[in-house]
């Protein structure tokens, strides 16, 4: 039921296109969120690594990269994102941007 929610959650946003971001394994709010963090992460690797993330999401969707990155701060900013990550017992945006 989670997933399923979390799915639609992103389909929201990009309808079918969503289908073509489950191969960088952004299929879910869930995974969009780790995305987020590890983009804002202080840990560079983490960071560049996320950011490759973003600009293949981008080009796979036929967006700018700035505005998918908006799109996706966007989804990961939702209540009802947050609910499922709490719910979930995702942990804390701290843990997620460690080493």
């Amino acid at each position: 039921m989670i997933d399923c929610a979390s799915q639609a959650l992103v389909w929201v946003y990009f309808e079918e296109k969503t289908r073509d971001l489950y191969k960088l394994s952004l299929r879910t709010a869930h995974e969009v969120t780790s995305l987020v963090y590890s983009l804002n992460s202080t840990n560079s690797g983490k960071a560049a690594q996320a950011k490759e993330t973003l600009v293949e999401a981008a080009r796979t969707l036929g967006m700018e990269t700035d505005a998918l990155r908006n799109t996706l701060t966007q989804i990961e900013e939702d209540p009802f994102v947050r609910f499922l990550v709490a719910v979930w017992h995702w942990p804390g945006k701290e843990d997620l941007s460690g080493p």
